[in-house]
């Protein structure tokens, strides 16, 4: 049996998971109501591929200004949290102008995880949600630390994840977010990954050591999520399996995805750290990077696959990066087809590379050589990739900087300070986070103790309009002529500001002589219509049915106007123009019938 195809199986029987506590000042509970939930886990191997990457050199700075106008001015710092204690870790997700930050936050003995929403764009955060993490047994996880978020693309539902020091960090889990504007009622599901039985008498099998982990969302009904992060285990059959500080993959079972969680790694690839994922969402590819160790130095280990690869036994698709001094603290961000990491190395600044082609070739180019002053020592950089344009975030003397590059890398604008007070910045791996192209979140000690800040690069604009020259009557059955009532109406919604908007109401009403403006029963909704877009409607005024027909001949006596109007989920930057209203006689939508509205008037 090839090592490499090995597959050793285990289960561990959970009891149903019930949370009862209330939560922060909203009084919500955390439920779990998974019944005979099970770990099952796998043991993988892979083969290497050792490759040396050179380094270029940058040729000139650019200006920020020419970088997606994002500007040179210094940004105002949000606070995000600020309780007595200290508060760190800072992870965020979003949606439009939905936005859920969970954080680490250690107080005395308290060593937990809170959530806070905002529904402004994180300009103002909702009270702290502590997450409550309850064993079957009834036994609460007292400590919790390392939160991960993640969230599918147009959707309010949303992954999070914790891990434990209990046990010498056995402990992790995951949390179902139904909806990030409400996180109180959530559901922290936490797995003991100790005392599994050998098969011989007086040995457990057991792992530890759980570090970095990350949770990303992955697009299938089976395993909506993934977790990756390093670990160690003793866990053996026939001389494969033991290793320390490795890759491993979580995600729901492939098999019975109702029952079991498994645990996947690949026992050669040893002494890892730091791991960060990213997912091509035109696929089902999740890419990864983390440390890892040659004799002194740190090199980079980049590794893509999915759940049915590493379930099945695949070997793990992987590359290791290598440069003339050690590469720490590694961030991955894949768009538009293009991998990106970005890492800081002890004695070149920032590098950065990037692929083209799924990791097979890799461009090396530094980010902060001609844009930092001699003997600086800038370190834990985030890269996001938005269109070709990417910003890329780093600390240097305890402050944090962000610097852009619209030519693929290879030219970097000067540098702007984000935090507002010198030297407050707290520089540890993941203490900061470049969430997308418009925050950034830091752990800043300003105050004394650690708090997180955050700033927002721009506030897009919701502005929707109806199209005037759109909106007209005609016959729901134009095609045949003896059939002239014009009972629908088209009309076309235009999205002119610089966000997506999704499901958003447009209601249609119409005014009668001397009398209030009623809506009719039909609405139009957009469900999602990305900036500069455009989406059409057709809707009914009312049915042809005998009912709806005799009610409308009634109702529309005296018709003079018919208007259409939106309905923003948040506050529209030209309000003016989220209607339009046309003039409408009643021969205009009963042709043959309008001898009949003076009679009906007078109802």
């Amino acid at each position: 049996m090839r090592k490499s195809k090995l597959r050793v199986i285990i289960s561990l029987s959970i009891i149903t998971l019930l949370i009862l506590g209330s939560v922060g000042s909203f009084g919500n509970n955390n439920n779990v109501n998974k019944n005979d939930f099970k770990v099952k886990t796998i043991v993988r191997n892979s083969k290497e591929n050792f490759n040396k990457i050179n380094l270029e050199n940058n040729l000139e700075t650019i200006n920020l200004k020419t970088c997606g106008g994002i500007g040179t001015n210094s940004y105002d710092n949000f606070v995000v949290t600020n309780k007595i204690g200290d508060e760190s870790y800072p992870t965020m997700i979003r949606n439009g102008y939905n936005c859920l930050v969970a954080y680490e936050y250690q107080y005395e003995t308290e060593n937990s995880i809170y959530l806070r929403y905002s529904t402004n764009y994180g300009q103002a955060w909702s009270n702290p949600i502590k997450v409550n993490a309850i064993f079957g047994n009834g036994t609460l996880l007292k400590e919790i630390n390392s939160p991960s978020l993640s969230i599918e693309p147009l959707s309010n539902k949303a992954y999070g994840m914790f891990k434990s020091p209990l046990k010498n960090s056995a402990v992790f889990g995951y949390i179902e977010i139904p909806n990030i504007l409400d996180p109180g009622n959530i559901y922290p599901i936490p797995f003991d990954w100790t005392g599994f039985p050998s098969g011989e008498e007086g040995v457990t099998y057991a792992f530890w050591d759980f570090d970095t982990p990350q949770i990303i969302t992955y697009k299938n009904t089976v395993t909506p999520w993934v977790i990756a992060l390093t670990g160690s285990t003793n866990y053996s059959i026939e001389g494969v399996g033991p290793c320390t500080d490795s890759p491993m993959f979580c995600f729901n079972d492939l098999d019975h995805p109702e029952k079991y969680v498994t645990l996947t790694w690949y026992s050669e690839i040893e002494h890892c750290s730091n791991i960060s994922l990213s997912r091509n969402y035109s696929d089902s590819t999740i890419y990864g990077v983390c440390e890892i160790k040659n004799g002194l130095k740190q090199n980079l280990f980049f590794f893509y696959g999915n759940p049915t690869q590493w379930y099945n036994g695949n070997d793990l698709n992987n590359k290791t990066l290598t440069y003339t001094s050690s590469l720490t603290n590694p961030n991955i961000n894949v768009a538009n087809d293009k991998i990106y990491i970005v890492t800081d190395s002890d004695s070149n600044g920032i590098i950065l590379y990037t692929s083209s082609d799924n990791g097979k070739s890799w461009d090396v180019k530094n980010v902060t050589k001609n844009i930092i002053p001699p003997g600086a020592n800038p370190n834990n950089p985030m890269i996001y990739c938005d269109d070709e344009f990417l910003l890329c975030t780093y600390i240097e003397s305890n402050n944090i900087f962000l610097t852009g590059s619209n030519n693929n890398g290879l030219n970097w604008s000067d540098p702007i300070k984000l935090n507002s007070i010198d030297n407050s910045v707290i520089d540890k791996y993941r203490f900061s986070n470049l969430i997308d192209d418009h925050h950034i979140l830091w752990t800043d000690n300003r105050s004394g103790n650690n708090d997180i800040y955050s700033v927002i690069i721009d506030v897009p604009k919701v502005d929707l309009t109806v199209i005037p020259e759109s909106v007209a009557i005609e016959s729901e059955y134009s095609n045949i002529p003896i059939i002239r009532t014009k009972n629908w109406i088209t009309f076309t919604i235009k999205n002119n500001g610089n966000i997506s908007v999704e499901k958003t109401n447009v209601y249609i009403s119409y005014i009668c002589q001397n009398e209030t403006s009623q809506q009719t029963n039909y609405k139009a909704t957009i469900y999602y219509l990305p900036s500069g877009a455009e989406e059409s409607f057709k809707r009914p005024l009312f049915r042809l049915t005998l009912g709806e027909f005799l009610n409308a001949l009634i109702e529309y006596a005296g018709l003079e106007t018919i208007t259409i109007e939106i309905e923003p989920k948040y506050e529209d930057a030209n309000p003016f123009d989220n209607s339009h209203t046309i003039s409408v006689t009643y021969k205009d939508i009963f042709p043959r019938l309008g001898f009949l509205e003076s009679i009906f008037i007078l109802f």
